[in-house]
């Protein structure tokens, strides 16, 4: 409320006082009659009394005003304000105002308090969410090492320790498919079976360790003339290996054995107990077959037996082949060859 403007109930008692012509009450308290000059006192005690009720009330209902101004415009986000009474307000207003002064402040403790608090929630989080993505991380490596892990696992159990192609295990599981792809393309799968000559005679003259890497040799002859990504080396174990072939039909695959015979004798690994060329030599038994639909693989793997058995028969460092007929017959046949030129 401006300061220049008197206060309602102020100026209402000095309009009164005004109004009251001096005169009447001056009549009265002059009057020669008691009972007027008692009225007229009376109307003076009242006139004053009221005076100063309406004075007492311009006191009190001005610094009351203030405080529910002050109330109405209260917003504890808006920082600290002043808070003082009104020069002129009793006692008991200024209670209020030092009151709203004690609640302001409090709710300003609390505000601050809230404040940091988010802050510290937001630190919080902020810490949580990295150290979730960290851990979600260190998670991921670890089950990627893990697959990996899996995975080499899974290729040891396939792959033969002393040669490093596939072991037997390898072998049938790579032959089951390759027999199943063959019958549903209807493409020829011809099978070359591998057995190095008198390797317990090599083993027993040159010992176990030049043993182990005589057929590690001829592991590796056999991989690099294979070649195709498609075809399989496997190392059965005491020095046999088979060679799958997809897709080649006996022609192929004798062509092959015939350059991996002479691979082999090529390396010149002595063999001081062997007659002939005095070197390592391979006999190679060889099928090849197009699967008929509802026929079993291992058909084929006894054809190639037989056929290497005839080779191993007929002087070794040999090739020989076997047909195998739709009905389940096989026929094993040694290829021509010169036993003078290639003895066991």
């Amino acid at each position: 409320m401006p300061p220049d403007r008197p206060h309602p109930p102020l100026a209402l008692a000095m309009a009164l006082l005004a109004a009251l012509p001096a005169s009447i009450v001056a009549w009265a308290l002059a009057a020669p009659h008691a009972p007027l000059r008692v009225i007229g006192w009376l109307l003076l005690a009242l006139l004053v009394g009221v005076a100063a009720a309406l004075l007492l009330a311009a006191r009190i209902t001005g610094p009351l005003a203030e405080l529910e101004r002050r109330l109405r415009g209260f917003d504890p986000e808006a920082g600290t304000r002043s808070s003082e009474p009104p020069a002129a307000a009793p006692r008991e207003v200024a209670v209020l105002f030092d009151r709203l002064a004690a609640i302001d402040e409090q709710m300003q403790g609390t505000l601050r308090s809230l404040r940091a608090s988010g802050q510290r929630g937001d630190q919080l989080r902020q810490e949580l969410v990295a150290v979730i993505g960290a851990r979600d991380r260190e998670l991921k490596g670890r089950g990627e090492a893990l697959q990996q892990a899996q995975i080499a696992l899974e290729r040891q159990t396939r792959i033969d320790a002393l040669t490093g192609v596939a072991n037997r295990r390898g072998f049938e599981e790579s032959f089951d498919r390759a027999w199943r792809m063959a019958q549903r393309e209807q493409q020829a799968l011809s099978i070359l079976m591998v057995d190095v000559d008198h390797l317990r005679t090599y083993e027993a003259a040159r010992g176990q360790e030049q043993a182990d890497a005589c057929i590690q040799a001829i592991a590796n002859t056999t991989r690099h003339l294979v070649g195709r990504a498609t075809d399989l080396v496997a190392h059965h174990g005491d020095g046999r290996f088979v060679v799958l072939l997809g897709n080649t039909p006996l022609e192929g695959a004798l062509r092959l054995a015939e350059q991996l015979r002479g691979t082999v004798q090529a390396l010149g690994l002595a063999h001081p107990r062997a007659t002939g060329p005095g070197v390592v030599t391979v006999s190679i038994g060889v099928t090849s077959t197009l699967p008929p639909r509802g026929s079993r693989s291992r058909a084929a793997l006894s054809a190639a037996e037989r056929a290497l058995q005839l080779a191993i028969e007929k002087g070794c460092n040999q090739v020989a082949w076997s047909s195998a007929a739709r009905t389940g017959l096989f026929q094993a046949l040694c290829l021509p060859n010169d036993t003078a030129t290639r003895p066991c």
